[in-house]
């Protein structure tokens, strides 16, 4: 190998690094976001993932019709957030059989768990350093984010966890959102599904705000 390829292959390397949350092993606020750092990443060509997704939608795709002289025009896509937050979290960084470390394998079974089970397009990441989780969901309206919301919780809910010979389970708070004209900054669309995710926590945990159709919700109260 020679000694500009190792040089090259050690920034990518880098990069990677300042882009994902070394616990979950999944993309961290940076990526997500950008920060004032984050033109100094990739030779200053970095594009966080929800800025780029929401250029593309915006975008849209471009349709010709022959029947109207050829004209092109612009049909934008879809896209919504979700933002998730375990319930209760601190209850098993104190809990005496888990402790943080309990804490961190729970944080990194349920990112697992959640990465496995998102479409490919789909993004995952730490929003925080603490428990919550944004997830990216392209071509995606607020009805079918909802409805991958409430898929999602359901999932976690019925996951099974053991650590140091303990075996316990975990809920998830979720908050949706759509992208909308409203929003002139991605971190606008990420604050409106902050909102929803705390509607969803003051109205009793282990719950999708806004709410899927009562033939869709089983939440339990926790």
């Amino acid at each position: 190998m020679t000694k500009f390829r190792q040089q090259h292959e050690r920034r990518i390397q880098l990069e990677k690094q300042a882009l994902t949350d070394p616990l979950m092993n999944i993309w961290n606020r940076r990526a997500l976001l950008g920060d004032e750092d984050s033109n100094e990443i990739k030779g200053g060509n970095f594009v966080p993932h929800l800025t780029r997704e929401i250029a593309k939608a915006r975008v849209g795709e471009r349709r010709t019709s022959f029947r109207e002289g050829e004209r092109r025009t612009e049909i934008p896509k879809p896209l919504s957030v979700l933002m998730l937050d375990l319930d209760h979290f601190k209850n098993i960084n104190d809990d005496t059989d888990l402790g943080h470390d309990g804490g961190d394998f729970t944080l990194q079974s349920i990112s697992t768990l959640l990465k496995q089970s998102i479409r490919k397009a789909d993004i995952l990441g730490r929003y925080a350093e603490g428990d919550e989780l944004l997830i990216i969901l392209p071509e995606t309206n607020q009805e079918g984010a909802i409805k991958e919301a409430e898929r999602l919780r359901k999932l976690v809910e019925k996951y099974q966890l053991k650590f140091n010979g303990k075996k316990f389970s975990v809920t998830i708070s979720v908050g949706a959102a759509e992208l909308k004209d409203s929003h002139k900054e991605p971190k606008d669309l990420v604050i409106e599904a902050d909102k929803n995710l705390l509607k969803a926590k003051n109205n009793g945990r282990n719950r999708v705000f806004p709410p899927p159709p009562v033939d869709q919700s089983s939440s339990v109260e926790t």
